[in-house]
């Protein structure tokens, strides 16, 4: 509209209708979105894996997720883990990682517990990720005098994750493992 012409009633109610409205913040809603995600980095790479790294002394790698998601709820339970790291899958065979093993218990809000169970089942040790959980480490049997099996467990809870490790110690001596 030029400087000093004046608009009819009907050029006024097409400028703002509500039809009107609704095209413009469409147009610049969907022109946002486009800026948003041309910026954005892909969450899945076809052929790479996020790798979790953490430990006491040195970081080593926990587990690998296909999406970082998983792989940030993980290193946020884990003591001096740093976020995590984009490798390739053959990078991730190498390290003897197997990517979304433990997709299942992250994604259904589970957190690691270190667990060590004396011979009669009683808890010897217990620690998660208040007490700051270091490594995850596989359920092993022990021959020691003071403890027979530990390893990480999986849990809403510290209780739960014990039940867990205590069951799987039930199940090991039915079947003669222990």
């Amino acid at each position: 509209m030029k400087f000093g012409t004046v608009k009819n009633e009907k050029e006024e109610f097409e400028e703002f209708s509500m039809e009107a409205m609704k095209l413009q913040l469409a147009a610049e809603y969907t022109a946002w979105r486009e800026e948003v995600a041309a910026k954005l980095e892909p969450v899945v790479y076809p052929n790479h894996a996020w790798v979790v790294y953490a430990g006491n002394d040195t970081q080593q790698p926990q587990a690998a997720f296909t999406n970082r998601e998983y792989a940030e709820i993980l290193a946020s339970h884990m003591q001096g883990a740093i976020d995590p790291v984009l490798r390739e899958r053959s990078e991730i065979d190498a390290m003897d990682i197997k990517v979304d093993k433990y997709l299942e218990q992250v994604s259904f809000g589970k957190m690691p517990f270190e667990i060590i169970l004396r011979k009669d089942g009683e808890v010897f040790d217990a620690w998660g990720p208040e007490d700051g959980m270091p490594t995850i480490s596989a359920p092993k049997v022990s021959e020691s005098d003071r403890h027979i099996l530990g390893g990480t467990f999986w849990g809403w809870t510290k209780g739960e994750a014990i039940e867990e490790a205590q069951n799987l110690l039930e199940a090991m001596k039915e079947a003669g493992d222990i």
